[in-house]
């Protein structure tokens, strides 16, 4: 006797089949704007904790261990540190290495972090996800502190004293790649007006 030519067994098969198709819907269309959501949030609140610990980073000068457990204890996040490998170089990428961190195991996966390669290339806060040990996590990152300016003026101006008091004043102003004496003529410099 076939199971399914009663109409309660049919009835049965239908009910299961409408449930696993809604079920079905409800997860295709709700778990991935509520994954999204919890990503968004977690930013955010990253976000929201980023200048205080900034602040409170430019400040610390010795207790770096302890610090940052706190600053992680705070943010309810993992709090790394870096340092600019190479701070002459203005070219990206610039290289990062791991200064401090409240993971006290190992910052070995964290080295080559993508969102603090971005933050510190563009020199600005950047956020974003990241894929570690197959799990998903959300980022913020913000270069603080450079040690220095890169100054790139568009005019010099230098001062040659005399002692008859009509002193020497040279400007050059750049124009395009090269340096104009601005005393000969608009001449570039080295070239004669």
């Amino acid at each position: 006797m076939n199971p399914f030519k009663s109409v309660g067994a049919r009835l049965s098969f239908a009910l299961v089949a409408v449930v696993a198709l809604a079920l079905g819907l409800v997860y295709m269309i709700v778990v991935p704007s509520l994954r999204q959501r919890l990503i968004d949030t977690k930013l955010n609140q990253l976000q929201s904790a980023m200048p205080d610990i900034s602040e409170e980073v430019s400040r610390t000068e010795f207790d770096w261990a302890n610090e940052v457990q706190l600053w992680s204890g705070r943010s309810d996040a993992r709090v790394v540190i870096y340092t600019n490998a190479r701070p002459a170089s203005t070219a990206p990428p610039v290289s990062l290495s791991t200064f401090a961190d409240s993971n006290p195991v190992s910052s070995l996966d964290v080295t080559s972090d993508p969102v603090a390669q971005r933050a510190a290339n563009r020199l600005t806060e950047f956020s974003g996800t990241v894929h570690r040990g197959g799990t998903e996590f959300a980022e913020v990152a913000r270069p603080e502190t450079w040690g220095g300016f890169r100054l790139a003026p568009d005019t010099w101006e230098f001062w040659q004293h005399r002692d008859d008091r009509l002193h020497d004043r040279f400007r050059y102003r750049r124009d395009g790649g090269a340096w104009v004496d601005l005393r000969k003529g608009f001449a570039p410099v080295g070239q004669q007006a």
